[in-house]
């Protein structure tokens, strides 16, 4: 005999195979699987090829059932049983017969039709006083409670994925409101107040088909599908049970063991990051999901998969999901929600919560970091506030668990969070009624949560002031926290988002001076926001975001200053549709120095400097969004560390880089500039006109430039034709040795003296007539400047190009050697023989400066005659 063993790491209960035989022949007279469970069943059948109660309570069919048995496709056990031609009938005399105040029941099916008729999974009663539970033609699992001939039902969505599922009720008439709930996957998904408590029902009842007559008058046809694992419990069972109970059903470990997931598991987690999460409502539309920035506003917005109201929000560090309360029934049911990791939210509606059922307007939420969600309204006056246990581990799971009492001014106070700085609970008061009034900062000290509902604390309640410092009067229904302690706020009519600072708050300790508006969001009707209090990482969503580097007095740079910060949205590596240059640094906070390179390598822009103290910016542009974006530019030219209006240079085009000219007048020294590219008004944008402030999509670069300036004056420049032998003879290379005349050719073409060390003297001459006249039309361009002044000039090189459009292309690669024995100038010439005669060419030519730096002069218009 082989044993086989079985264990789940259930709080409450393991579940244990014993042991069986290879012989097939020994099949029939298999025992049962034991489950230790939380709660005693009243009655239990396996369907392990037997329709006996294991319970022990031998509440054994009545009839002579005819099941089929199937040992390749079960959930527990070694079997799972499928109706032939008879249902099993349990009532007894007593049981299934006898009056009740509680009951509860678990089952496993696997359907195979959902359409077409009524078919009954579990019946007891008549039609006066009975339950009934069965799959109904919709495709729904409902449940019909009839006492007194007073009659409820419920129904709930099967699903449709042709699996095994974990379906169940629980009767409570010890509640304070009858309540009846269906069951899915060991979650409540339905419920609704019960009619009285059941009187004795003398009829039939049983498994997989009706026996005799039925709650609501109902006549269901047999269930045509495959059962496993029925329980039965003369108790109304938790939450915390119901969940334990499917925890033990199918872990797919064993041959024919299908896999059962519990109906959260089945929807998935997300990860605890450092975005906050918006519920948002409008007039007419149902909710909408946002995944926010907090430092730039910036958001991805998702319909869920529910076409549902949904507020009271709160992230749930205990199973990293979202829970809110479902305000478009308003009957006490919650909401759970999550989202992937490219911004897709789905929700699942959770049955009411246990004493929440009479409560319809819990609109304020939030929950703590033990899992305990606290419920509010939000109208002045003084409310009780619901506290519901979220911790899957918990016993009381799903259950209420305490309350407290709260006192609100008049107004509303639509939204609160908890700070991890002093645990204390944070909102906006505003009433909108009285003129003057502005909104107020409210913190709320919770009492001790002892776990004891019976008895009821009062949270204090203090004012700690005018929350903003901008005059703006707005209700503020979504708030945040994060880690640090500051406090985020989103105005529902101006969609305003600020951010107060309560680091370090004791009593009257705040001070609205320094609250900021991060950002200009949405308006709505109706919003509720959340963020993970654990969050140590940005998660992988699509929402990335960019500062400014800058660290200079009176320069803007930190979000505390308002500094400039940029959403960067759709960020793969280093590169985004929208940036200056080829790439981008992003990062999770503005960090700066006085060289303005904290934040990593910044390429998009090249400067030169000219005649007159003049710089120019070349900045170079990405744009793949197939739209125009807004390019706006600062160079402090007058370095008094403020980047003023007039020294402000913008563009907007699908290419809006290029060059932007400034003359400096603060003289020798250092200068700061600031780029700013953003994509123009809409969703996700803002404002890059100015130097500080949230802008949209996009990318913000800083510099620090070092200007010395030289008194190189360029009086002249010309472009002259020549003849190549004029050339040669004026230099007199036929007095020069054949070593001289290869220094000259290694200056002039640096390739092909390469290969001609070795040259005679009368090769080498050769060598610079064909380099003076490649095209052989006996002309040579020769470039010509005269300078009057010389400071610091160590040389020049010389560029060309044929068009505005095309590219430089260098003359000399060695520098031509200044006149270091002349600072009154002198005259330069320069041979450039790609030049062709009658053609129109621009010139530049660009001063190597002694410590370093480069000006450039030009361009210049000239042709060869």
């Amino acid at each position: 005999m082989n044993n086989i063993a079985c264990s789940h790491s259930s709080r409450f209960f393991s579940c244990c195979f014993l042991a069986l035989t290879a012989s097939l022949a020994l099949v029939s007279t298999l025992q049962a699987q034991t489950c230790s469970y939380p709660v005693t069943p009243e009655a239990r059948y396996t369907l392990d090829s037997t329709t006996a109660d294991s319970s022990g309570n031998s509440h054994n069919p009545v009839n002579s059932p005819s099941l089929t048995y199937n040992s390749t496709d079960f959930v527990e056990g070694t079997h799972s049983a499928r109706r032939n031609t008879a249902g099993m009938q349990l009532n007894d005399g007593t049981f299934l017969e006898d009056g009740f105040i509680t009951k509860s029941l678990s089952m496993y099916i696997k359907p195979s039709t959902l359409t077409g008729t009524d078919q009954v999974l579990f019946e007891e009663g008549n039609a006066v006083n009975g339950i009934i539970l069965l799959l109904n033609s919709s495709g729904n699992i409902q449940l019909t409670v009839e006492s007194n001939s007073g009659i409820r039902t419920i129904e709930s969505p099967f699903p449709t994925d042709g699996n095994w599922h974990q379906v169940g009720f629980v009767y409570d008439g010890n509640a304070a409101v009858n309540t009846s709930w269906i069951y899915l996957d060991g979650y409540p998904v339905n419920s609704a107040s019960s009619v009285g408590n059941l009187s004795p029902h003398i009829d039939g009842g049983g498994l997989f088909e009706q026996f005799g007559q039925a709650a609501g008058a109902i006549t269901a046809s047999q269930y045509t599908g495959q059962m496993d694992e029925v329980t039965i419990f003369s108790a109304a069972l938790t939450p915390k049970n119901m969940l334990d109970i499917t925890s033990c059903g199918g872990s797919g470990g064993g041959a024919g063991e299908a896999t059962v997931a519990d109906l959260l598991t089945e929807q998935g987690t997300m990860e605890c990051g450092s975005d906050g999460y918006l519920v948002h409502t409008t007039a007419t539309t149902k909710s909408t999901w946002r995944t926010v920035d907090l430092i730039t506003s910036a958001y991805t917005q998702s319909d869920d998969n529910l076409d549902s109201t949904i507020n009271a929000i709160g992230y749930n560090v205990m199973d990293n999901r979202v829970w809110g309360y479902n305000k478009e029934d308003g009957d006490g049911s919650l909401s759970v929600s999550v989202v992937d990791n490219v911004g897709n939210w789905t929700t699942q509606i959770i049955g009411k919560a246990v004493d929440l059922d009479s409560l319809s307007n819990l609109n304020v939420g939030t929950v703590d970091d033990q899992g305990r969600y606290c419920l509010s309204p939000s109208t002045s006056g003084i409310h009780t506030v619901q506290v519901v246990d979220l911790d899957p581990a918990s016993a009381n799971y799903l259950m209420k668990i305490d309350n407290f009492s709260v006192t609100w001014p008049s107004g509303q106070t639509p939204d609160w969070a908890f700070n991890p700085i002093d645990d204390h609970l944070y909102a906006i008061n505003y009433n909108s009624s009285v003129g003057s009034d502005f909104p107020k900062l409210l913190q709320i000290v919770v009492p001790v949560l002892d776990g004891d509902a019976s008895t009821m604390e009062t949270a204090t309640v203090n004012n700690l002031g005018i929350a903003l410092n901008d005059g703006v009067k707005d209700v503020f229904g979504g708030v945040y926290f994060d880690d640090d302690g500051y406090f985020y706020a989103q105005g529902n009519g101006t969609g305003f988002l600020y951010r107060l600072d309560l680091r370090d708050v004791s009593g009257s300790g705040f001070n609205n001076a320094n609250t900021v508006i991060i950002a200009n969001g949405s308006t709505s009707t109706e919003n509720d926001g959340t963020r993970c209090l654990s969050s140590t990482v940005k998660p992988p969503t699509p929402l990335e975001r960019d500062f400014g580097d800058i660290n200079a007095l009176g320069i803007n740079t930190s979000l505390q200053q308002d500094g400039p910060r940029h959403a960067v949205i759709g960020l793969s590596g280093s590169v985004t549709d929208l940036m200056i240059g080829s790439s981008i640094d992003v990062e999770e906070d503005a960090a700066s120095n006085a060289a303005a390179t904290a934040d990593g390598s910044e390429e998009g822009v090249s400067f030169t400097s000219s005649l007159g103290d003049v710089v120019t910016a070349t900045v170079s542009v990405t744009n793949n969004t197939g739209e125009d974006a807004r390019l706006c530019a600062w160079l402090d030219a007058d370095a008094d560390s403020t980047f003023e209006a007039g020294e402000r240079q913008c563009s907007t085009a699908a290419d809006p880089g290029g060059d932007f000219d400034w003359t400096l007048t603060g003289g020798t020294g250092n200068y700061y500039s600031r780029f700013r590219l953003c994509d123009l008004p809409g969703t996700n944008t803002g404002d890059c006109d100015g130097p500080d402030g949230v802008a949209g999509n996009g990318e913000v670069e800083d510099y620090l430039i070092s200007y010395n300036a030289t008194a190189a004056t360029i009086t002249t420049i010309r472009l002259d034709g020549m003849r190549p032998d004029q050339i040669l003879a004026q230099l007199d290379i036929a007095s020069m040795s054949s070593q001289q005349l290869f220094g000259l050719l290694s200056i002039w073409n640096p390739e092909v003296a390469a290969s001609m060390a070795e040259a005679s003297h009368a090769e080498l001459a050769e060598a610079l007539r064909n380099h003076l006249d490649p095209d052989s039309d006996v002309t040579t361009a020769a470039l010509r400047w005269e300078t009057v002044e010389e400071n610091g000039t160590v040389g020049f090189y010389a560029e060309r190009r044929d068009s505005p459009d095309s590219q430089w292309q260098r003359i000399n690669e060695k520098l031509l050697p200044g006149l270091i024995d002349a600072p009154l100038g002198g005259e330069y010439m320069l041979f450039d023989p790609e030049a062709e005669t009658g053609q129109n060419y621009q010139y530049q030519l660009i001063e190597q400066e002694a410590w370093g730096t480069q000006k450039t002069y030009g361009p210049y218009e000239l042709r060869l005659q």
